[in-house]
């Protein structure tokens, strides 16, 4: 099956810890230039043996904090005709002060390009998923007693990697995945990227409602493909192999290349769902029912309707309530947010918007308020696109994510996880990340 994916908000797929620094790039005229090492020594000594030596006094004194860039420019070799000649690949870039970035994957010609391992991997999660219920996802995480994300591994080996095969041993390895029966290409197509700012931001909740702020992490600058930017490649189920583990064992949950599709639409869309209900604030149910609504009802008919008050609150009740009204029917930030505090001040009905906190999020409400993407994969996806999470309870969701960051997650957390990666400045992000279109041509 010959599949195209169409990136639809900024993804970077590439190594956790890879990243790029100022020895290793060049920042000129709106695009950072990634250099090769060789061509750069050799300009150097051409330019004067000295210009060596002083790059290599600038490292060694300096390491990683010693800026190229500046030094090029220092020495009269920042040039267009001379950052092209030493350059591997460059890439769009509107930011001048970053002290390093990570790169998307490139192949060995520095070509762009989508790994069939990042694709086969969004798929991994969708088939364990359709494989786990709610009480084994759960018992895994009561389980656990290593600490860390061992109980995921475990699930990962007992869910995926134990299946019976023709005489054979039954044993737990890669030899005995069901996923060797998938098979997927590397993806090329036209692939355009940028660097990307990307805050983490880190959400609280309490009985006022949901707070953001900045979160575990600085800022961290990423080359993403753009949105629009697309890819094409071969998704093929081996039959043989596919057959060999369906004559040993049940509940194989795909049969061809159509039915494995179908299981990935579905995982994903309920992990939109989980999205759009987290940024608007209320259930999947609510934001159904929403939609059927044209215009949400006035604050007094909301009153009457589900607090069932039919009297007017007083000042100090009404600021608690008329909260709960706008997170309820999404009335996010707009140019009206300073008056919109001075009419919930004076207790004036209104509906012109709210910000979550300290972080404006309107845009990544407007960006789930479309159509489901389909798919998504990349740093920066989430926990619920990665794992069967979403099959947890509060108290063990709460578990996990103490487990990855006590610091920065409730124990009992009302909707989890409690941080997002959100592309743009810290205080108005405009997109999430990793999300994309699969189709079948």
């Amino acid at each position: 099956m010959r599949l195209k994916l169409t990136v639809k908000a900024p993804m970077r797929v590439g190594g956790r810890e890879q990243q790029i620094n100022k020895l290793e790039y060049v920042l000129y005229r709106g695009k950072l230039h990634a250099i090769n090492p060789r061509k750069l020594a050799k300009l150097l000594f051409e330019h004067s043996e000295r210009t060596l030596g002083d790059w290599s006094a600038e490292v060694l004194t300096r390491g990683q904090n010693a800026d190229l860039t500046s030094f090029l420019s220092q020495k009269g070799l920042l040039t267009s005709d001379i950052i092209e000649g030493i350059s591997r690949y460059s890439v769009r870039s509107e930011h001048q002060r970053m002290n390093e970035f990570q790169p998307h994957a490139r192949d060995g010609f520095g070509k762009l390009f989508v790994p069939g391992s990042a694709i086969k991997g969004g798929i991994r999660s969708a088939v364990m998923y359709a494989l786990v219920d709610q009480d084994r996802a759960n018992e895994y995480v009561r389980t656990n007693r290593r600490g860390g994300r061992s109980y995921a591994g475990r699930l990962d080996r007992d869910t995926l990697q134990s299946y019976e095969l023709p005489n054979r041993d039954l044993r737990a390895g890669p030899h005995f995945d069901l996923l060797r029966a998938v098979k997927v290409a590397d993806a090329y197509g036209e692939l355009e990227s940028r660097i990307e700012k990307v805050t983490i931001q880190s959400y609280t909740e309490d009985r006022r409602g949901r707070t953001a702020s900045l979160g575990a992490s600085n800022t961290i600058y990423v080359e993403c493909l753009v949105p629009g930017s697309w890819v094409e490649f071969d998704l093929k189920v081996d039959e043989k192999i596919l057959r060999d583990f369906e004559s040993r064992n049940e509940g194989i949950p795909f049969e061809d290349e159509a039915s494995l599709l179908r299981l990935v639409r579905e995982f994903y869309g309920e992990v939109w769902g989980r999205e759009q209900s987290y940024y608007h604030g209320k259930s999947n149910e609510a934001v159904g029912a929403e939609a059927q609504s044209d215009k949400p009802p006035s604050f007094e008919e909301w009153l009457v309707r589900d607090k069932g008050i039919t009297e007017k609150p007083s000042r100090r009740n009404r600021k608690p309530l008329l909260a709960e009204y706008r997170r309820t029917f999404d009335l996010f930030e707009t140019d009206e947010t300073g008056r919109e505090r001075e009419r919930a001040d004076t207790g004036e009905s209104s509906t012109g918007g709210i910000r979550d906190g300290a972080v404006k999020v309107g845009k990544i409400k407007d960006f789930y308020a479309k159509a489901p993407a389909g798919f998504r994969l990349g740093w920066g996806s989430g926990l619920f696109s990665t794992t069967v999470d979403m099959r947890l309870d509060e108290d063990n969701m709460g578990t996990v994510l103490n487990l990855i960051s006590s610091r920065h997650h409730d124990a009992k957390p009302i909707e989890g996880p409690k941080s997002r990666k959100l592309v743009g400045p810290e205080n108005n992000p405009h997109a999430p990340m990793g999300w994309a279109e699969l189709e079948a041509l």
